[in-house]
């Protein structure tokens, strides 16, 4: 297991989220990478947004919460980035 979708999974513990909702993030997440043929923490702000266009665009509401996937934890950054409004 990678150390970001470790630290993914324990940000999720810690804030109270039920195993449905981590399998649920934790599987936008694999289709965010998988869609970009690259590492989450590898993707920048813009890639992040023009994905969930895309995905909004196409219909699909699995990720009708993706803004609970602009957390830094769940984008691979460090806590340096948090105060400073990163995300989509």
């Amino acid at each position: 297991m990678s150390p970001q979708r470790q630290q993914m999974i324990q940000a999720m513990t810690l804030a109270g989220l039920s195993a449905g909702t981590q399998a649920a993030y934790l599987r936008a997440v694999w289709h965010l990478a998988k869609y970009y043929r690259r590492a989450p923490d590898q993707l920048s702000e813009e890639e992040v947004r023009a994905y969930l266009l895309d995905r909004k665009r196409g219909g699909a509401d699995t990720l009708r919460n993706a803004g609970k996937m602009r957390s830094p934890v769940v984008l691979g950054r460090g806590r340096q980035d948090a105060g400073r409004g990163v995300g989509v």
